[in-house]
Order: C-alpha cells, then structure tokens, then sequence
C-alpha cells in the first residue's frame, strides 16, 4: 500500500487467494485486517468510504484442490457481508 499512498482513489478490486486455500479461516482475517488497514491509510476521516470487489476464487482444475477453496470463497462471503461497502463478484 505504501506505493500507492499519495494517489486518490475509490475502489479496490482484491483477486487474491489461491495460496490461502490450505487456511481459508486464517484468510478471513488477514482479508479484514487489509481492508481495515487501506481504509485507514486511504482516509481517515470516513474509513468505510473505500469499497472494496472481491473477486470470488474460481473452481480450480485440481480436483483436490476444490474442497479448499470452497471454504475459501465461504469466508470471503464472510467477509462482504460482515464489512460495509465490501462485494463479491
């Protein structure tokens, strides 16, 4: 985020997740602490005014891989619903 710090901007679109497939729960968190922290940097006066799209993590092609990452787009539902102005598309 320090790259970004002195630019002005809306929204963020967050696709991220694959090799947090083995911990969705530990995801969960660290999703929310990075919202938290953007919003916090971002604007400190209205910190919910940042959105943020969650990209839902696709089925992947590995069929041991798919039990994870169900439980990994759970907790990013998780998140959204629990979080102002966070969606999942």
């Amino acid at each position: 985020v320090v790259s970004v710090l002195g630019l002005s901007f809306k929204g963020v679109l967050w696709y991220q997740g694959e090799s947090n497939a083995c911990s969705p729960y530990r995801y969960g968190c660290l999703l929310q602490a990075l919202i938290e922290s953007w919003r916090h940097v971002q604007d400190r006066q209205q910190p919910e005014a940042l959105a943020f799209l969650l990209v839902e993590l696709a089925p992947s092609h590995h069929s041991e891989w798919n039990l994870e990452f169900a439980n990994l787009r759970r907790v990013q539902r998780d998140v959204a619903a629990a979080m102002p102005r966070v969606v999942i598309s």
